[in-house]
């Protein structure tokens, strides 16, 4: 099993591509195909595979941006917390 806290990101691109569209995007696409065949029934349709393979991880691309904005704005307030503490 992969342990994803052992995934060391390095970079940007990074961050989105494996936690924004991999880890997101693709998951959720899977739990909402399978939710849809368990919950109600329904059978899988090319046109929702299609749709849910594409939406989902496009929507975890910009969602991939967006936290890694977040991570960067923590760092530089930690990081400036540490150097006001040096002073």
């Amino acid at each position: 099993m992969i342990h994803l806290k052992r995934i060391k990101i390095k970079t940007r691109a990074q961050h989105i591509w494996i936690r924004g569209v991999l880890m997101w995007g693709f998951l959720t696409a899977i739990l909402f195909l399978l939710s849809d065949y368990f919950l109600f029934g329904k059978t899988f349709l090319l046109s929702q595979l299609i749709i849910s393979f594409i939406v989902f991880p496009i929507t975890g691309y910009f969602l991939g941006i967006w936290t890694w904005k977040i991570a960067q704005k923590k760092e530089k307030k930690h990081d400036l917390g540490k150097n006001k503490e040096n002073f």
